[in-house]
């Protein structure tokens, strides 16, 4: 998914990313337009939501990271809200 930007506004819509290592980065985009998202780590929801939604446009912002995986392959997914 590297330079990729996916958007969706249907409540459920997901993004899935596999990568190799022990860190994981999520940029994108915030705007007036942004809205919620659960993050799922190697399965696992996080506790604390991605939330896109900013006043002005804001772009290549640090959504979420996580630093200090086990080496190895993981699975990162995002799921659209669907509200703002």
């Amino acid at each position: 998914m590297r330079g990729a930007l996916h958007q969706s506004n249907a409540r459920n819509a997901a993004a899935i990313a596999t990568f190799e290592g022990n860190q994981v980065r999520l940029i994108g985009c915030m705007d007036p337009y942004g809205g919620r998202a659960a993050v799922y780590l190697d399965g696992v929801e996080e506790l604390v939501p991605v939330d896109c939604w900013n006043p002005a446009p804001r772009h290549q912002q640090v959504l979420y990271y996580m630093n200090g995986l086990p080496a190895g392959r993981h699975t990162l997914k995002v799921v659209a809200g669907g509200t703002a």
